[in-house]
């Protein structure tokens, strides 16, 4: 594992931080060449990139710091959570439909959270999997988390498995109609069936808090692919 990069006049560079800063730059292009698809108002893409990013970034942090109990790190859903409403306050100023815009930001959704896991995987920040044999089985001990492994055991790259699908899911929504709604159902479905070769806590029925969220996430998507109100 590659946790920090170097240092520059004396300061560490991390590499989940670079990657970030490469997720957001891609996710940047992407809201960009998927609002001239769609014939967004010109100068609406960046306005929807700055404060789906924005909002997105705090979002995450906030929800890791309410529920990890101050841990810190970042969350995927809470800058979900966070970047949907800010897009909708940009949408509701500018007057434009929030579905329009919605569906011009999914698959940069997907494209960041490709790169973002990347960088988890590299900082080893306990985004992992069970042992496994497999030959692609990983060993974290030189993470920033703790490895609680002995020497000789391997696990799953969980983290690489969401990064792949995640660029399968960018890829299969450019250009495509409600691509939001199918963003839910896709993000959803990667999401539970990763948890799957992840070391996660069940919290009921059967479920981990994140699969709870794909599984809701997959609904919403569905309803939404339905047209129903």
């Amino acid at each position: 594992m590659h946790p920090i990069l170097g240092s520059v006049a004396g300061v560490r560079v991390y590499t989940f931080s670079a990657t970030l800063l490469a997720a957001i730059a891609m996710a940047v292009g992407v809201v960009w060449d998927e609002a001239r698809r769609r014939s967004l108002p010109a100068r609406l893409w960046w306005q929807l990139a700055a404060a789906a990013t924005a909002a997105g970034l705090v979002g995450a942090r906030l929800w890791s710091l309410v529920h990890a109990g101050g841990r810190g790190g970042l969350v995927w859903y809470g800058g979900v959570a966070a970047g949907a409403l800010a897009v909708w306050v940009v949408t509701t100023l500018r007057r434009v439909r929030w579905l329009d815009a919605a569906d011009a930001i999914a698959p940069a959704l997907a494209a960041g959270l490709a790169i973002g896991r990347v960088g988890c995987h590299l900082a080893g920040d306990g985004d992992w999997g069970p042992p496994t044999t497999l030959p692609w089985g990983v060993r974290y001990a030189a993470g920033v988390a703790s490895w609680p492994f002995p020497p000789g055991v391997y696990v799953h790259p969980s983290a690489l498995y969401e990064a792949a699908a995640s660029a399968v899911l960018c890829m299969a929504l450019r250009g495509r109609a409600v691509a939001f709604w199918w963003w839910c159902v896709g993000a959803g479905t990667v999401r539970f069936l990763v948890e799957l070769v992840r070391v996660e806590p069940v919290i009921a029925c059967g479920l981990t808090e994140a699969q709870a969220l794909g599984v809701l996430l997959v609904a919403v998507g569905l309803v939404g692919v339905s047209g129903r109100p």
